[in-house]
């Protein structure tokens, strides 16, 4: 189905009606998912993962290729003749 999102900015510390329920929810919300809406209740564009930003995509693939890398090397006949010095 079609689903429309509206985002007020609304100032902080001023005495405006509903602020300190914005803040409880907000506050509930940090705790993680236990607090919040069970997935069957949300809309199911809402249910999906958020996708991954390509910095962190290509920050997972450098780290994967790095702890490769040091696998085969540590595997490598040539790393006990370099690593051990006299």
């Amino acid at each position: 189905g079609d689903y429309s999102l509206t985002m007020l900015w609304t100032p902080g510390h001023e005495d405006i009606p509903g602020n300190e329920v914005a803040d409880a929810a907000a506050k509930m919300a940090a705790m993680g998912p236990a607090a919040t809406s069970p997935r069957r209740a949300l809309p199911a564009i809402l249910r999906q993962a958020l996708p991954q930003s390509k910095s962190a995509l290509r920050r997972a693939h450098t780290d994967t290729l790095k702890a490769r890398w040091k696998h085969l090397w540590r595997a490598s006949p040539r790393y006990r003749r370099y690593t051990h010095h006299d």
